[in-house]
């Protein structure tokens, strides 16, 4: 709170000043910086960048930049890229071959952005030496062959260039033969686009319909660079930088960051195409059909959201878009801060002992270290065919050669995920060296490992070949497997999978999605629980407190789309909102108000957070349908009910008084079997007899579902109790089969 309060305080100050000195113009662009430093401030939403969000979901779309929620290119699909770079080699002005005399010419195609990133334009002293041109140049590292041409131009936004007949072709194709080369000799290009106030231009249009607005032009602008520039072998598309401190509608957040599902849907498409339709009428290979389009991929990706730095370091400050020449609009990236150059826009004096990098240096410094290293463009880019790339940026092969095969053995299974998941802490089996948990070879151990390896393990996603209307979402890929939900509370992820096929966890917000996408990958159907202990939504003399308790769920709210993705596909089976509400020890004496409970229920069913994830509680079936509440037309969903032969009951009659209960309540019941100390005597450990008995009927009976508390690795480590656990396996894979 204190450090909230002074970055409030610093933000007054700084508009305060700014009140004082600065035009109405940079006033504007210093009240951004405030405004603007993060998605959470600017939108009241995090916004998480496309390499981050992994198998996370925006919006119900899928996170990567490549299909199955990775950020390197597929084998497929790296595989093509090779092929078509044995296309590009110094050419004459007809298109010839000549190693001699020839020439490879990289042209950047786009809007204002693309054009002051690649070579500067509208900048008051020339070409400023922090364009991506000249420090390629000035690198040391480009082929003498390779020559770099702006094709960008200020205004040309995506909408525009999408029409072939549009003036600016004429423009990119100016640009290259005034400075004396051929068209035949463009045979890569890099592309940056955007659409010029898409608010303004297309009300009421929101994403996803946006974006897939956006993808169709990119898809247009592909056969338009083909079609003018005849040898283009290869086209490079990046999204936007971050858009937050802009003050103008020109491109502002969610836009910004939502043209990057159109990049990856533009790729998905090309490689989704069959030759029946001519891969989506972008073909790029002689030998499928006739081309109308270069092979497409990602060239850097360069959002984050603003000062928050994502996993490699990247973030976006004011000084990044502080554009003197574009009248500090926060859109425009900068020049550099350095001895001779100040901003008027941050009121940053020249710094005559550095220098501050700017937005423009910045992206050409991104754009050299993408052409370098990437392994379709490095070797002609640097000019050695066939040397090893500057720190190439797609994975080394494993020892295995099986791309997420961590442990070595041949195949990939849930132990590689485990090891995987153990290791994101930088700790584990992973960080001995004994194994390779590192798949994308970027230095780190994280969740874009985790899904090399789950890619792997589960059918993958498919990507939408054609694009539905905006009201529309996309199907959730269901899990394959139908068992009734058997397990115990919270066992480590490494016992994830048979016997166990459920189970509950008890979710932490900073582990949860990766809990999450084991619990998945191992088909199991999982209870969650969200709040933590009771302790959090107690009032001082221990009762429940309902307020407490929906401002712990609260804390969710950043998470919900990925998580509801879980319940789309059947990982998790219900939300476990509290336990044991029957109990007056366990709150002040009393048990909790059935009204309370109804409105945790319509609560977690609300739009804020998942309206079809079951809601229920821990709690006795027939406790819940004696309270004096309208359970029936209720959104209170299901009881998970303890067993325990200490209470003289049998499973038989238990059973049945609960299933009658859960009918007459309108509600769903699972049994859960106390294991530990739940057998004839209160603290003794059940049998293995007493388990396969009591488990065996809940399963073959009625019940729709059976956990147990809880887990605990000697106890289940015991042959007697692994013996019960196939038995009950058996009977939740296939009752009907199964059960006597």
């Amino acid at each position: 709170m204190l450090r909230k309060t002074a970055s409030l305080i610093a933000g007054f100050w700084l508009v305060v000043s700014a009140v004082l000195w600065l035009s109405q113009a940079q006033i504007a662009w210093a009240a951004s910086c405030v405004s603007g430093v993060n998605t959470q401030t600017l939108l009241g939403k995090t916004l998480v960048p496309l390499t981050d969000l992994g198998l996370g979901l925006y919006q119900g779309y899928p996170g990567g930049l490549y299909p199955n929620s990775q950020n390197t290119r597929p084998g497929n699909w790296e595989t093509a890229g090779q092929q078509i770079k044995a296309n590009i080699y110094p050419r004459d002005a007809n298109g010839n071959r000549d190693d001699v005399n020839g020439k490879i010419v990289l042209l950047t195609i786009g809007m204002s952005n693309a054009t002051m990133e690649s070579y500067g334009w509208q900048m008051a002293s020339g070409e400023p030496l922090e364009s991506f041109k000249t420090q390629a140049e000035q690198s040391g590292l480009l082929s003498a062959k390779v020559v770099i041409i702006d094709g960008a131009d200020a205004g040309e936004t995506a909408e525009l260039i999408a029409n072939p007949a549009y003036t600016y072709w004429d423009t990119a194709k100016n640009r290259v033969t005034t400075q004396g080369y051929s068209l035949n000799q463009v045979q890569a290009v890099w592309v940056k686009e955007a659409v010029k106030q898409p608010a303004a231009q297309f009300p009421g249009e929101t994403f996803p319909a946006s974006a897939q607005r956006l993808e169709g032009y990119y898809e247009s602008i592909a056969r338009n660079i083909k079609t003018y520039f005849p040898n283009t072998q290869t086209a490079y598309y990046s999204s936007r930088i971050y858009g937050g401190y802009t003050v103008t509608d020109l491109n502002p957040e969610p836009y910004a960051y939502e043209s990057g599902f159109s990049v990856k849907w533009l790729i998905e498409k090309q490689m989704n195409g069959t030759v029946a339709n001519n891969y989506n009428n972008l073909n790029w290979d002689v030998n499928r059909g006739a081309v109308v389009a270069p092979w497409i991929a990602w060239g850097p990706y360069l959002w984050a959201d603003g000062l928050n730095p994502r996993s490699d370091g990247l973030k976006w400050d004011c000084n990044d878009v502080a554009n003197n020449a574009h009248s500090c609009d926060g859109t425009h990236p900068s020049r550099n801060i350095d001895a001779t150059t100040g901003s008027t826009c941050s009121g940053t004096s020249a710094d005559p002992t550095g220098q501050i990098e700017g937005g423009i240096h910045k992206v050409g410094r991104i754009l050299v270290d993408f052409f370098k290293t990437d392994t379709v463009s490095c070797s002609w880019f640097l000019g050695s065919p066939g040397q090893n790339c500057l720190n190439p940026a797609s994975p080394s092969p494993l020892p295995s050669g099986v791309t997420g095969d961590v442990d070595g053995n041949g195949q990939v299974e849930n132990a590689d995920l485990i090891l995987v998941l153990n290791s994101l802490e930088s700790s584990g089996l992973c960080m001995t060296g004994d194994y390779n948990c590192d798949l994308n070879a970027d230095q780190k151990v994280n969740m874009i490992d985790a899904a090399v390896v789950i890619s792997h393990l589960i059918p993958p996603v498919a990507s939408p070949s054609s694009f539905p209307s905006p009201s529309i979402e996309p199907s959730p890929t269901p899990t394959t497997d139908a068992a009734l939900p058997l397990g115990p509370f919270n066992p480590p992820q490494v016992e994830y999978g048979y016997p166990f096929t459920g189970g509950f966890l008890d979710l932490k917000i900073s582990t949860a999605l990766a809990t999450l996408a084991s619990a998945k990958a191992s088909n199991m159907h999982v209870f969650v629980h969200f709040t933590g202990g009771r302790s959090n939504f107690q009032t001082s003399t221990g009762a429940f407190d309902l307020t407490k308790w929906k401002a712990q769920l609260d804390n969710w709210k950043s998470l919900v789309p990925q998580i509801q993705a879980y319940v789309d596909d059947g990982t998790i089976t219900g939300h476990m909102m509290l336990d044991e509400p029957q109990d007056p020890n366990n709150w002040d004496g009393n048990t909790v108000p059935c009204s309370d409970i109804l409105g945790a229920a319509d609560y977690s069913h609300s739009a804020a957070f998942w309206p079809n994830m079951p809601a229920g509680a821990g709690t006795h079936a027939t406790w819940i349908a004696d309270q004096s509440c309208d359970w029936l037309s209720s959104k209170f969903d299901f009881t998970l009910t303890p067993y325990t032969y200490a209470r003289g009951q049998t499973y038989q009659d238990f059973l049945s008084a609960n299933l009658d209960a859960a009918s007459r309540g309108g509600f769903t019941f699972y049994a859960s079997l106390n294991v530990l100390d739940g057998g004839t005597t209160k603290g003794v450990e059940m049998t293995q007899q007493q388990i396969q008995d009591a488990g065996g009927y809940f399963l073959c009976n009625g019940a729709n579902g059976l956990t147990m508390w809880k887990w605990d690795s000697v106890f289940f480590g015991r042959t007697d109790i692994q013996a019960a656990m196939d038995y009950l396996n058996a009977r939740a894979i296939d009752p009907s089969a199964n059960c006597p």
